[in-house]
């Protein structure tokens, strides 16, 4: 499948970048301006990556002499470098090779020079066959557009690093991508010395927001367009007819399953009368490098699991289920649009804008998942999900849990830190056309005379005349 980047012949690659800064386009090459220190070097072209046991994301790389690797991680919010002394240390610099995991003999893919580390001490999953150095966090990934590809198998995930994703969301909803935008959450300040300005003197690290918490819907019920009758929707019928339980989920590459608290547990099993909310399932440990201990938790699986962007204003978010509802039924409006000029559906009552009687609604994008998607339950207090919740408040949600790569399998990903609000690109794979969809925003037509292009439909518009307006909701 065409990555986005190629379909909207996307700027090319394999140039410098300089610290971690701002980049601009000049005399046909990435040049940059206010900073020092050469990065990184990279091609553009898929690195494979390694992929432990349960779904984390690695650089294998060369670094201090001798092969290890690196944990990719968009959740951690600063970078992360083994501790020499086995204390928290100040940020230093550090460069290191990355390799093609998959050679015997080491294939160089990028290098980056000079990124700056906390050092602190880090443990390694007994199924790597080398040293952890450290792990690339969100504040070095912000300033990039990586695509990550599982290959759905986990086998042979890859990264491709890009500097920006030219095409508009736009153009994107059109092309069989689900665009969800948001702002990254989060940021703070380190008790440790950070890197020294122009004078040399060093105060705490402060560090950017990086965090992408995605709204999700969990275990809605099951949807087949071209099975599915539009379903009469009154004004305020749309949190009634919603299925699924509203999630916000941090997106972290260095871990591999679905990570839920309990609570939000709880509510999913409620909700949907599944499997009661107690430690039925087996035990399982997550690992990461940077914790004391592993997450204990209990093994479980969701059918379904929709990743929703956010249509409606903020102040008046109705939840990721109502916006994944509202999405499917203007689906069966535009596939009777598309099929008729004269007489087809129309937005019924609950998907109209109340500022404006008579006009639809645009639909939010999504990305939904199916079959047995693995979750690990933990506690609440558990420290991890503390610290992410701290670090989002007050402007975040509170945080349920996060999906990691391995729940992430079936889709292409590509984190578009650039722009503001930041883009998650997603696709999904060839041969998950059984277990993953992705759909586009579909604007509305404000009039007659507009047309749309959604859901891989012909170019409609709206019908002469409305089939279903009229009585059912007097």
């Amino acid at each position: 499948m065409t990555t986005a980047r190629e379909a909207a012949h996307g700027v090319p690659l394999g140039r410098k970048i300089r610290g971690i800064c701002f980049l601009s386009l000049a005399m046909g090459a990435f040049a940059l301006a206010g900073c020092s220190d050469e990065c990184c070097t990279f091609d553009g072209e898929p690195i494979a990556l390694r992929a432990t046991p349960d779904g984390a994301l690695w650089f294998r790389v060369r670094a201090e002499g001798r092969q290890g690797y690196v944990l990719i991680d968009t959740a951690t919010p600063v970078n992360l470098w083994q501790s020499r002394s086995g204390r928290t240390e100040a940020l230093a610099p550090r460069s290191f090779e990355v390799l093609s995991a998959v050679n015997e003999v080491p294939v160089l893919r990028a290098v980056f020079r000079d990124v700056w580390f906390v050092g602190v001490p880090l443990a390694a999953p007994p199924t790597l066959d080398g040293p952890v150095f450290g792990v690339l966090g969100g504040e070095f990934w912000r300033s990039f557009s990586p695509v990550l590809d599982a290959n759905e198998d986990m086998q042979v995930p890859t990264l491709s690093m890009a500097l920006r994703q030219p095409a508009g969301t736009g153009f994107l909803d059109t092309s069989r991508y689900a665009v969800l935008e948001m702002d990254p959450l989060g940021g703070g300040q380190l008790d440790v010395e950070g890197e020294p300005d122009f004078l040399g003197l060093r105060g705490p690290h402060q560090f950017p927001g990086s965090q992408l918490v995605v709204r999700a819907c969990a275990s809605p019920a099951p949807f087949t367009p071209t099975d599915t009758a539009l379903p009469t929707c009154c004004q305020g019928d749309e949190r009634r007819l919603a299925t699924g339980v509203n999630l916000a989920l941090a997106v972290s590459t260095g871990l591999g399953p679905l990570v839920l608290s309990r609570s939000a547990w709880e509510r999913v099993a409620t909700a949907t009368g599944g499997p009661p909310a107690s430690p039925a399932g087996p035990a399982i440990d997550v690992f990461h490098p940077a914790l004391a201990a592993p997450l204990s938790g209990f093994g479980a699986s969701l059918p379904r699991l929709a990743l929703v962007n956010l249509e409606s204003s903020v102040g008046q978010d109705p939840g990721a289920c109502v916006e994944l509802g509202r999405a499917r039924r203007t689906e069966l409006v535009s596939m009777s649009q598309a099929q008729s000029s004269s007489l087809a559906h129309c937005a019924e009552p609950c998907d109209q804008d109340p500022r404006s009687p008579g006009t639809a609604l645009s639909s939010a994008a999504y990305a939904e998942l199916s079959g047995d998607i693995p979750v690990v339950v933990v506690d609440d207090s558990v420290a991890l999900l503390q610290a992410l919740r701290a670090e989002i408040r007050p402007e975040g949600p509170e945080l349920d849990g996060l999906i990691g790569a391995a729940a992430l399998k079936s889709l292409r990903i590509e984190l578009d830190y650039r722009p503001r609000p930041a883009r998650l690109i997603l696709s999904c794979q060839p041969s998950a056309s059984q277990t993953c969809r992705a759909v586009g925003r579909c604007p509305r037509l404000p009039n007659e005379d507009s047309t749309r292009v959604c859901f891989d439909l012909t170019r409609h518009r709206l019908p002469e005349t409305c089939d279903n307006r009229g009585d059912a909701c007097d």
